[in-house]
């Protein structure tokens, strides 16, 4: 069976963040911020990340039932689920 691509709308970044994952994403972003303004040399290709977005992603992909069996136990370990 050859996979096939999903349209994933718009409307993705209004969804509501999961339990607990607003409080962990504005946590790693503090300690990126300030892992960034301390005052030693570069590390070069270091890059942020929204972590806001794979969260409502997720969600989105667990609300239209596009997750497999194996995909469903990962999410239930991480207690997204």
């Amino acid at each position: 069976m050859a996979l096939q691509p999903i349209e994933v709308p718009d409307s993705i970044n209004r969804l509501p963040y999961a339990e607990g994952a607003e409080h962990l994403s504005d946590t790693a972003n503090d300690a990126i911020e300030a892992f960034t303004l301390v005052e030693q040399p570069v590390i070069e290709g270091f890059v942020t990340c929204d972590f806001h977005l794979p969260d409502q992603a997720i969600t989105w992909i667990e609300q239209n039932h596009l997750l497999t069996y194996r995909g469903r136990e990962v999410l239930n370990l991480v207690g997204k689920i």
